[in-house]
C-alpha cells in the first residue's frame, strides 16, 4: 500500500474552498456540514492558504478571537505543503512527517487535485490490515487441525 502512487489513492473529491474574506465561522460550519478537516483558501483560481481544524483551535478559540468576524486570511496557513500525484503515499507519509503537517495539498500540474490527510491515511491501513487479517483468517480455515 505504502508504495501506491496519490492518484490511485486520492479519488474524486469536491474541495471545499472559500476566498479569505470569509469568516472562520462560515467556514467551520462548512467543514462540518461536509464532515471534513480542511478548507482551501482561494483567490479566483489561485490557492493563497489552507485551514484546518487544529488551526481553528489554536489561532481562532485559544487566542480568544471571534470565529464570526475574523476572516480566514489572517488565520490561514498560507502557501500550504504540497505533493504531486505521482508520489507515492511513503512519500506524503515522509512529507507530513518532515514538514509538520496533517494535511498535504495534491497537485496535478498546477492545479489542486485533492487534500491527503493523516485520517485518510490511517483509515486506509486499518482497512488493509483488516483485509490482510481476514484473507489470513480464511486461509487458516482451510488447514488441518
Amino acid at each position: 500500500m505504502l508504495d501506491t502512487p496519490i492518484s490511485d489513492f486520492l479519488g474524486d473529491q469536491d474541495l471545499l474552498k472559500f476566498s479569505g474574506d470569509a469568516t472562520v465561522q462560515e467556514a467551520a460550519q462548512a467543514m462540518a456540514d461536509r464532515h471534513v478537516g480542511t478548507v482551501l483558501v482561494c483567490e479566483g483560481d489561485d490557492l493563497v492558504g489552507i485551514i484546518t481544524e487544529r488551526d481553528i483551535l489554536e489561532r481562532v478559540v485559544a487566542q480568544g478571537n471571534d470565529p464570526a468576524t475574523t476572516a480566514l486570511k489572517f488565520v490561514m496557513t498560507p502557501d500550504p505543503v504540497g505533493i504531486t500525484l505521482d508520489r507515492s503515499i511513503l512519500a506524503a507519509v515522509f512529507s507530513m512527517r518532515d514538514q509538520g503537517t496533517r494535511h498535504l495539498v495534491v497537485k496535478d500540474g498546477g492545479k489542486t487535485a485533492g487534500i491527503l490527510s493523516v485520517r485518510d491515511l490511517l483509515r486506509s491501513l486499518v482497512n488493509q490490515a483488516m483485509n490482510d487479517r481476514k484473507m489470513v483468517e480464511d486461509l487458516w480455515q482451510g488447514f488441518p487441525v
